[in-house]
């Protein structure tokens, strides 16, 4: 079919078609369809946009926001939502569904997409896929009948189960380029309680007033597996993951890491929201479980060898901060192997 293919592109001024394994001849119309179709599903260059990554986020009530990441700039990004898993039902035509990441700048030449669904029912499951148009053309993720799942929250609750109001903080996190110093507008975070929120949430560096090189997380917005607002609690651990797209061009494996943080102490009495800083773990305890222990171990070897200025870099590994990841921070970790190890709010 291929070759066929081919022939009928060369041919096309003939008035060819393909069949199941040759050409016949067909009217200019046909012909003319048969080039669109090739042109369509057939890019020159035979290579695809690789999307990867596909996470679901910011799940509420009536939204949700999906999250991805694309080895080539993208022009447009959108997403369908289906009630199956096979797509037999779609619901997207009516829904409200915006591109958040097409007015952060940056973002899109960085290959890197948000989109936001509103008008959805609480305690619903919903199936989606996304859809991401770059200079090869367009890919559909996840295929028919493995739609990604994701369920809406059940209620937004204002107070806890002793009547007290639910305030958890606004976290910021800084994110720079690899050099650690030049503030990287465009990539994008994504935090989770682990253990404790239903879904992560999501926010684009530099977004909403705050610095270039600054993400902000309203962690009133996390639900718990219940389906309700969550209420966080001092030392609640936070896995920050960091996506960096095309930022990391030349090494696009390596274009997202992780840090793990803790939750603040609320500083004010009564408790109100304020914005933190999400607070590091204990120096030895880079992986964030109250234990040193073979996990943390293995998360500084995963960038054993990288230095500052390498996508491979990361810094919540960097235990002794010295811009290199080595034998000295490996040393570090074992010096308290065994150890549990202390607040450090």
């Amino acid at each position: 079919m291929a070759g066929c293919i081919r022939r009928a592109r060369v041919l096309l001024l003939s008035k060819y078609r393909c069949s199941s394994s040759f050409l016949v001849k067909a009217s200019p119309r046909v012909a003319l369809l048969a080039l669109a179709l090739t042109l369509t599903f057939f890019p020159v260059s035979g290579v695809f946009a690789a999307v990867s990554d596909i996470t679901v986020t910011d799940v509420t009530t009536r939204a949700l926001s999906v999250v991805w990441v694309s080895d080539e700039p993208i022009i447009t990004a959108t997403i369908r939502i289906y009630s199956d898993i096979n797509g037999v039902s779609e619901l997207t035509p009516g829904l409200n569904v915006t591109t958040d990441s097409v007015v952060v700048a940056n973002a899109h030449v960085q290959g890197i997409a948000k989109v936001t669904v509103f008008g959805l029912v609480a305690d619903t499951d919903y199936y989606i896929q996304t859809e991401t148009v770059g200079s090869t053309g367009l890919v559909t993720l996840p295929v028919f009948s493995s739609l990604t799942l994701a369920r809406t929250a059940l209620e937004t609750n204002k107070v806890n189960a002793s009547s007290l109001p639910i305030v958890n903080d606004v976290l910021v996190h800084d994110v720079f380029f690899p050099d650690g110093v030049t503030p990287a507008p465009g990539t994008l975070i994504i935090a989770n309680a682990e253990g404790l929120s239903a879904y992560p949430l999501s926010s684009f560096v530099g977004e909403d007033g705050f610095a270039p090189q600054t993400a902000a997380i309203d962690t009133n917005n996390f639900f718990g597996a219940d389906g309700r607002s969550l209420e966080l609690s001092t030392d609640d651990a936070l896995k920050i993951t960091v996506f960096r797209g095309l930022l990391c061009s030349t090494e696009f494996a390596n274009q997202k890491y992780i840090e793990h943080r803790r939750t603040p102490v609320h500083e004010e009495t009564p408790v109100i929201t304020e914005v933190e800083l999400t607070p590091k773990c204990y120096i030895s305890d880079p992986f964030c479980d109250n234990t040193v222990n073979v996990l943390d171990v293995q998360f500084v070897l995963n960038s054993f060898g990288n230095n500052l200025g390498a996508c491979a870099y990361n810094p919540g590994v960097d235990v002794i901060s010295d811009g290199q990841i080595n034998v000295l921070d490996v040393q570090r970790v074992l010096n308290d192997f065994g150890d549990t190890v202390p607040s450090q709010n």
